[in-house]
């Protein structure tokens, strides 16, 4: 079921329920189903910046959903024999109750909750400023997943995210020193006219992206001995950093930079849970806030850098038959090394560069800046046309000619009739 509130936001709603003895017509009975299943979910889609005055500009998209299935089997898992209501019926404990239904019953859940683009829409109108809120972005999302069945008591995964992005696009009016003591009507002068110098880049953007993820299972113990089997734990603590510069000094030379850091923040082994272990979590909370202090244990950088020039032989008349480009570009990688037993491995680092040089000589157009030989040329040009001309003009055809006689036959007489 959806249901739309205007524009405000949007819900989702689903709930579907299958019982024991469920299925198609042309099963069998051994192929129905021999649980009872349960399944809803809730989805929630809105913007806040509906819920505040317009003049705040405010643009949050937010999303959260909830998911629950259950699946309770028609017998008991540790006896086949007898059904689960009968077995939990004949418990005399709340406790036995809770302990069988735990162990037969398969739970999962999912929580999905984002936040995306976050940001308010305020800038200075005409040039916008580097402080500009428009230039700042936010956004925030969690998946936590839950399930306990007959075989774990439990098995959590949490994935958490959060980045923040920033991007100023500057305009300023380019500084053009000659413009002011040159004719326009100066020709052979254009190049230093129209000279023009940048002083700002074209953008500049920054980003940042924390994420974490943990993983934990404790799987239950069917060997009949009474111990607690360890809890595994899987988790990634990292943190991206990327910046972005490309700046075009003048019209002929432009450049560009991109960097990329991606870093780990480090965690103390072992499990993480605040509630069963307060000391532990405090350790594991003061060694990711020191981490962060310092930026993380970097893993991973890589740079790009890529320049090019374009000379401007075409505004100047004399040398307008010329062009000629270069360009450079450079890569850089490092990557850090595996550590075993407190010994290193050693580094990576991988770069490589390529210059590039172009040039092209247009002859035909260095004739014409030559009076002489830009008389020749055109002499022979129009030569070359009329002949070609006079090759594809096509013949005449001759027009048939006609021949008018009268011959008169007589009887028993022979005529000779000659055709020019």
């Amino acid at each position: 079921m959806t249901l739309n509130m205007s524009d405000i936001a949007t819900l989702n709603m689903g709930y579907h329920k299958e019982t024991e003895g469920f299925g198609s017509v042309d099963q069998s009975l051994s192929q129905r189903r021999l649980d009872n299943y349960d399944q809803y979910n809730i989805a929630v889609q809105t913007d806040l910046g509906r819920f505040i005055p317009e003049k705040v500009k405010l643009h949050a998209p937010v999303y959260y959903s909830y998911s629950n299935e259950k699946t309770t089997p028609k017998y008991n898992p540790m006896d086949q024999d007898v059904r689960l209501k009968e077995a939990v019926d004949i418990c005399e404990t709340k406790h036995q109750k809770d302990s069988i239904m735990n162990y037969a019953v398969t739970q999962r859940t999912a929580q999905n909750f984002s936040i995306s683009g976050l940001k308010f829409d305020v800038k200075t109108m005409k040039n916008p400023m580097p402080w500009d809120p428009a230039n700042f972005s936010f956004s925030y999302s969690f998946n936590k997943q839950h399930l306990n069945d007959p075989e774990n008591v439990y098995e959590n995964t949490n994935d958490y995210r959060g980045s923040m992005q920033y991007s100023w696009t500057p305009y300023a009016k380019p500084f053009k020193p000659f413009s002011y003591f040159i004719n326009e009507k100066n020709k052979s002068m254009k190049f230093f006219r129209d000279w023009e110098l940048h002083w700002l880049p074209n953008n500049i953007s920054f980003s940042t992206n924390i994420s974490r993820y943990y993983y934990e299972q404790q799987t239950r113990n069917e060997t009949g001995i009474d111990i607690e089997l360890p809890v595994s734990v899987s988790k990634n603590f990292l943190w991206d950093r990327q910046f972005a510069l490309s700046w075009n000094f003048t019209k002929s030379l432009s450049m560009s930079f991109n960097s990329n850091t991606t870093a780990h923040i480090l965690e103390p082994v072992g499990q993480v849970n605040r509630k069963l272990f307060p000391d532990a979590y405090s350790d594991w909370r003061d060694s990711v806030m020191n981490s962060i202090r310092d930026l993380g244990t970097p893993w991973a950088y890589n740079q790009t850098f890529n320049a090019s020039y374009k000379a401007p032989f075409s505004q100047i008349p004399i040398l307008s038959w010329i062009t000629a480009s270069a360009s450079y570009n450079s890569t850089y990688r490092w990557d850090r090394g595996a550590i075993v037993d407190n010994i290193s491995s050693g580094n990576t680092i991988i770069n490589q560069t390529v210059r590039q040089l172009e040039g092209r000589f247009q002859l035909e157009q260095f004739y014409t800046k030559i009076p002489y030989l830009k008389k020749v040329d055109e002499r022979f040009s129009s030569k070359s046309s009329k002949r070609g001309n006079n090759s594809k003009q096509p013949k005449k055809r001759e027009k048939p000619k006609k021949f008018n006689r009268t011959v008169k036959l007589n009887p028993d007489s022979a005529i000779v009739i000659n055709h020019k």
